[in-house]
């Protein structure tokens, strides 16, 4: 069992620790990780007033192209990962179809309109 109050290297790269912060990689002094600070960590990247994971939920709700551009164009350290965000969200609709008892087949099935139709008679029948 590791203990974390006489930490002495880095448990990231192994450099020798003299303050909260590894010199090397930055990382903070590792601590046992508890029910308490998994509520704070939540707490934390879900409520901060400047979170990324909340700047990304406003933006991509309400300006989706803009964040695509600023993460693309290299401006990341305002936004979630956009990997984790798809993941969450995904995540999240999931759970929440599941407690709903919706079916995400209804609501992205196929219509049987005039359009869908001629296009299956073009492009042909599909399996």
């Amino acid at each position: 069992m590791v203990n974390f109050d006489e930490q002495a290297n880095c448990s990231n790269c192994g450099a020798k620790l003299t303050t909260r912060f590894c010199g090397e990689c930055g990382q903070e002094k590792v601590k046992r990780i508890t029910l308490k600070e998994l509520f704070k960590t939540a707490q934390k990247a879900l409520l901060e007033f400047e979170s990324p994971f909340l700047h990304t939920f406003t933006k991509m709700t309400v300006q989706p192209a803009v964040v695509c551009k600023d993460y693309i164009e290299g401006k990341r350290a305002r936004y979630f990962n956009p990997i984790k965000y798809a993941f969450w969200s995904i995540t999240f609709l999931v759970f929440l179809t599941a407690f709903t008892d919706q079916s995400l087949a209804e609501h992205y099935s196929f219509s049987t309109s005039f359009e869908n139709q001629e296009f299956v008679k073009k492009y042909g029948e599909s399996d």
